[in-house]
């Protein structure tokens, strides 16, 4: 027994040594490596205006070794004043936060939330937010003169000066605007802007076919002891010239060339009348004795979420020539992608140099997203006898709708300028 046992312990020894193949070696099984919590990359502080509103953040985030299946705003005292998407990571305010009155739970104006997100493996992350309520710029429960300078403006209202929405149209001068005019069409929004409105039907202006809740530039700031205009239509202290107007007409004129710069958000357009008209208002416009070097439009059609953007050039004494900036101002046009819906804020500039004017649009992130310029040289507003001012708000160019339609506009910032005007 021994002896054999032995031997096959020999035998079994030679055979694991001979020349032939090796016997396999099974590896031993590998840890399983350890789930990677999701990555939150979203800020963790951000400052709001106490008049913002709606869409205030978005929480974005992500899982090396899996998916994200939940977002979550964790319940608090301050995440109470605030709505949040888990489909699509985007915090919102459903009401304005107010800075004078702070309602977070510090009473310091500084919100405090929570967020969490969770992978597949069920590893959650982490984020603290804190969002800084920011006093406005622009205040509710002022007139409109309370968060603008508006004494060189005066307004062409849609009623007449007893209030009736017929015949020849009221003039508000700069003085009386600048000392805390208000009414049902010119007035002050919850947000702070100045809010411009223009029904279908009301009082014009003479020679005008619609209605206006509109601003005109006045450089003489009040002194009524300079016209409107001036003599022989020669430009006064009231007007501006083009510095490609002859050197007399520069000499008498308040200032020369000039930028119009609004921000601004479009709140209500018709959504009837005719194909021609549904949907668009004036928003700003260059205006000379007779003609206009440029009007400027925002239209949307009732099918569309998003405005297109376009001007027209007025030849002096001749036709209107249309120039697409933003979208296209066609009766049938398709959904402009880039376009502006109602109610985001966007701003425009006009800026005329000479015989040049150039439009720029931009977007509610500051980014241009329409440019167009326009050669005014044989326009013919190169010349003695003209004169040109500014003008902004609601001109509304459609009275074809039913009558219980109207255009509004809300302005959060209003600036003009021009070379030797000293305001």
């Amino acid at each position: 027994m021994g002896w054999k046992q032995a031997f096959s312990l020999s035998v079994l020894a030679l055979a694991s040594c001979s020349g032939g193949e090796p016997a396999p070696r099974v590896a031993a099984p590998m840890a399983p490596s350890p789930n990677a919590p999701p990555t939150l990359t979203s800020s963790s502080a951000i400052t709001i205006s106490e008049n913002a509103i709606g869409s205030i953040y978005s929480l974005t985030a992500s899982d090396t070794d899996g998916t994200i299946t939940r977002l979550s705003l964790l319940p608090s005292a301050d995440a109470s004043f605030f709505a949040f998407d888990a489909s699509t990571g985007v915090l919102s305010l459903p009401a304005r936060l107010s800075f004078d009155a702070p309602a977070d739970a510090g009473a310091n104006n500084v919100y405090d939330l929570s967020f969490e997100a969770q992978d597949n493996d069920g590893a959650i992350a982490t984020l603290a937010l804190q969002i800084t309520v920011a006093e406005a710029a622009l205040k509710a429960g002022l007139p409109p003169s309370g968060n603008f300078e508006l004494i060189d403006w005066r307004l062409e209202l849609p009623v007449d000066s007893a209030g009736n929405p017929s015949g020849l149209n009221a003039t508000i001068q700069e003085a009386e605007l600048s000392n805390g005019f208000e009414n049902d069409f010119f007035f002050t929004g919850p947000d702070g802007g100045m809010v411009m409105k223009a029904p279908i039907e009301g009082a014009k202006t003479p020679n005008s076919s619609y209605v206006r809740s509109e601003l005109r530039e006045m450089l003489r700031r009040g002194d009524t002891s300079i016209n409107a205009r001036g003599a022989g239509d020669i430009p006064n202290e009231n007007n501006w010239a083009l510095s490609s107007q002859p050197a007399a007409a520069q000499a008498n004129a308040g200032g020369i060339d000039g930028v119009l710069r609004v921000t601004m958000a479009v709140n209500n357009v018709t959504t009837t009348g005719s194909s021609g008209q549904v949907g668009r208002v004036i928003i700003g416009q260059i205006h000379a004795k007779d003609d206009e070097p440029i009007r400027l439009y925002y239209r949307k059609l009732p099918l569309n979420t998003n405005g297109s953007i376009y001007a027209e050039h007025e030849i002096s004494g001749g036709a209107d020539v249309r120039f697409e900036i933003v979208g296209d101002s066609a009766n049938n046009a398709g959904n402009p992608i880039n376009g502006i819906p109602l109610d985001q804020q966007f701003t425009y500039e006009i800026i005329a140099v000479g015989n040049l004017l150039t439009v720029k649009i931009y977007n509610d992130a500051g980014t241009l997203i329409g440019m167009r310029d326009i050669d005014m040289s044989a326009s013919g507003y190169d010349v003695l006898n003209d004169f040109m001012y500014f003008k902004a708000g609601a001109y509304h160019v459609n009275n074809t709708a039913s009558a219980d339609e109207f255009v509004q506009l809300t302005i959060y910032e209003l600036s003009n300028s021009h070379y030797g005007y000293p305001f």
